[in-house]
């Protein structure tokens, strides 16, 4: 499905302002009228990415047992990622971020750091996490959205994110091999585990 928006930026522009975000731009909240645009493009993409995911999960758990389900998180997760991101007309740069990442491409940077602190903050509060957080980076015609939907940790996502000790011996050896810096694990149900983050432009 397309969404009846158009961005009038490339994503040339956009990861060349990311890049400058990253030294110099400020956080600022975004107004009322910026959420009901951003908001209902992030919810549709964060869904999307979540439906397909756990497709692929299901299929090769269906297929070769759970060690599979690890080699999809690997192999798959970025492509399906991508695919996500071009079933729009917006320009739109997706990551999935945690600070205790298995993939070190999914590192937070500082304005993720932010948001996983925001949420982190309720759930250690034992607060209810909002269903979004968006920030609004640089300002004027250089400005872009970051769209953030908090994950939680499932039962199924015990399977290689739980505690080590419950974790089959296949499944944690082969977790070791792709990811030998591997900091998610340790988790229990509902959990708050990481965040979706969908850059956008304005």
């Amino acid at each position: 499905m397309r969404y009846p928006f158009i961005l009038l930026i490339s994503f040339g522009f956009l990861f060349s302002f990311l890049s400058c975000t990253n030294n110099s731009s400020q956080i600022s909240e975004p107004t009322m009228e910026e959420i009901a645009i951003i908001k209902p493009i992030g919810d549709q993409i964060a869904g999307n990415l979540v439906k397909e995911l756990q497709s692929e999960l299901k299929a090769a758990i269906k297929s070769g047992g759970f060690e599979e389900a690890v080699n999809v998180c690997n192999l798959r997760a970025a492509p399906i990622t991508k695919i996500i991101s071009e079933t729009t007309n917006r320009k739109v740069v997706i990551k999935r971020t945690s600070n205790k990442y298995r993939n070190p491409m999914n590192a937070p940077d500082k304005f993720e750091k932010k948001a996983l602190a925001y949420f982190e903050g309720l759930s250690n509060s034992g607060k209810p996490l909002p269903d979004y957080f968006i920030q609004k980076l640089g300002s004027g015609n250089s400005m872009v959205f970051n769209y953030y939907k908090p994950m939680k940790t499932s039962s199924n996502c015990l399977i290689c994110h739980g505690d080590p000790e419950n974790i089959k011996p296949d499944v944690l050896n082969s977790i070791s091999k792709l990811y030998p810096n591997d900091k998610a694990t340790g988790y229990k149900e509902n959990d708050f585990r990481g965040l979706i983050r969908i850059t956008i432009g304005n």
